[in-house]
């Protein structure tokens, strides 16, 4: 009783063959083909016109059998015979080969053909892309030619073989991509080297700045200004931002803390420190931590909220109730 090894070895063995015997036929057809071309071609070069053997695809086998070509055609030299046939065998093997490769390389994948068509992303193509950078920028019309970078950001190529797409520099452009899949790499850095003025780059990691300062720096042969309060490129300030020093007053300085400071649920009942409040109508207001006021009368600048009946602001003992018209904002 054989081992399963032993087994699979024998199965493998079984479909080498079966794949073996079918190159072998296939080698023995390409050599009769050959040596019939190569025979026809010598009698040709020799001066005796166009005289081939008949066309079999064993006639690699009569070759042989007959003891080489000079046995079946004296009339001709059996080394330009083999010459002449290793020529066309490897014609026969390269021409099929490139054909193949050709094909394969303009089919698109199954991925790409669901992708857009030229038609579909005309705006992005070079002449488009052209055309609107000339309106925004009238100093490239003129008929000179225009460096494509100067044109737009550059997204991609078309596939498959396609040109070039770019996006205008007044577009607005949102990648969605995973982690580690060259965003900085492939789109934030390229924009930024090749933008024809000045640039606001920001990140949360130093690569950009990295990749970018410097160059930016020596090819426009101007300052470039690093903001970097956190000390995440470990590069000294150059320039600094003070947001207090613009407020004038209260109202600016309650819109910037608006931007800073976390408000949750309903605007209308908390404050900008996220506190709930107490109010008659939207101008007059307490915190529920201050003494219990009394509503004043509505008047023109501070008109009672509508309550649902019944609608005391507290029931509970030792608390104030407060008029219907009073309720916790």
């Amino acid at each position: 009783m054989t081992s399963p090894r032993q087994n699979v070895r024998g199965g493998g063995g079984e479909a080498w063959l079966a794949w073996a015997i079918p190159a072998a036929a296939l080698l023995v057809g390409l050599v009769s083909v050959s040596l019939w071309a190569g025979s026809g071609l010598a009698f040709v070069l020799s001066g005796r016109g166009w005289q081939p053997p008949s066309l079999s695809l064993l006639l690699v086998v009569d070759v042989v059998r007959a003891g080489g070509p000079a046995a079946l055609w004296p009339s001709v030299s059996p080394t330009l015979v083999l010459a002449l046939s290793a020529v066309v065998a490897v014609l026969l093997l390269a021409l099929p080969g490139w054909l193949a490769v050709r094909l394969l390389r303009r089919r698109p994948t199954s991925a790409v053909r669901s992708l857009a068509r030229p038609g579909d992303v005309q705006p992005m193509l070079p002449a488009a892309a052209l055309a609107k950078a000339q309106t925004l920028r009238p100093s490239l019309a003129g008929g000179r030619r225009v460096d494509p970078d100067q044109t737009g950001i550059a997204l991609g190529r078309l596939q498959p073989r396609g040109a070039v797409l770019r996006a205008s520099w007044e577009d607005v452009l949102l990648a969605v991509m995973a982690p580690r899949s060259g965003k900085t790499t492939s789109l934030a850095v390229p924009a930024a080297l090749a933008a024809p003025g000045a640039v606001v780059l920001t990140s949360n990691k130093a690569d950009a700045w990295a990749a970018t300062a410097a160059l930016r720096e020596t090819d426009t042969g101007e300052r470039v200004w690093t903001f970097d309060p956190q000390q995440i490129a470990r590069q000294a300030q150059s320039w600094a931002w003070d947001p207090i020093a613009e407020l004038a007053g209260v109202e600016d300085a309650e819109r910037l803390a608006s931007h800073f400071v976390l408000t949750v649920d309903d605007d209308r009942a908390r404050d900008i420190w996220g506190r709930p409040r107490l109010s008659c109508s939207p101008r007059c207001s307490w915190p529920r931590s201050s003494p219990a006021p009394t509503c004043p009368a509505p008047t023109a600048g501070c008109r009672p909220r509508p309550t649902r009946p019944p609608s005391p602001c507290s029931t509970t003992a030792g608390t104030p109730r407060w008029p219907g018209r009073c309720r916790p904002a």
